[in-house]
């Protein structure tokens, strides 16, 4: 029986692995695939997160009459727009491979501009300028002619108020009408320990 059960397990080895490497979990080995036109997850994270920084510096440097700059992140404790990275590659990965029957683990330029798309789609920058006007002594009267002078023109500061948010994983998923079954396979890719498989993937 020995050799006989050896093949069995073979068998259903090969069986998981290929259940595996057809569904979005296949991510996981998307720095394997040695595919020549595969851009690795790391180098897409990092791109990403330059853009969302250059962004706001862009916002900081178009208001130049801005004395003060007040940047606002509307996140859980400990988090940024970048702690976010395992919710957005795994609707990405449900998404093209579940839905457009794509693989995930060769991730050319096109997945790699949905997975952008859905970076923005999950992240949000908001600003106003805040105007406050400064202050003025009182004009004194001139002692001679008695006459008090026209008050000075109103100088005023401005502050840059910067709102960085983001929405929930499960927001966006509605948003990009998941159904039953890919919010349960969403779900299964954000438990810890696969959380933790996606995060090595760019940390």
């Amino acid at each position: 029986c020995g050799p006989v059960v050896a093949t069995i397990i073979v068998v259903l080895f090969i069986g998981i692995i290929a259940v595996v490497l057809c569904s979005p979990i296949s991510i996981l080995f998307a720095d394997e695939s040695n595919d020549p036109t595969s851009i690795p997850i790391r180098e897409i994270v990092s791109e990403t997160n330059q853009e969302f920084e250059d962004e706001i510096n862009s916002l900081i440097e178009d208001h130049p009459e801005c004395s003060d700059i007040e940047i606002f992140y509307d996140y859980p404790d400990g988090y940024t727009w970048s702690s976010y990275w395992p919710e957005i590659l795994a609707l990405f990965a449900v998404n093209a491979n579940l839905r457009s029957d794509n693989d995930v683990i060769v991730i050319d330029e096109a997945k790699k501009e949905q997975i952008q798309e859905i970076f923005w789609r999950m992240h949000s920058i908001e600003w106003e300028v805040d105007e406050e006007e400064i202050p003025q002594p009182a004009p004194t009267p001139d002692p001679v002619t008695s006459t008090t002078p026209d008050p000075p023109a109103p100088e005023y500061t401005y502050t840059l108020k910067i709102t960085v948010s983001s929405q929930s994983v499960e927001k966006l998923a509605n948003e990009m009408k998941f159904t039953s079954d890919e919010l349960d396979m969403m779900h299964l890719m954000l438990t810890d320990e696969l959380k933790s498989c996606l995060m090595t993937l760019y940390v």
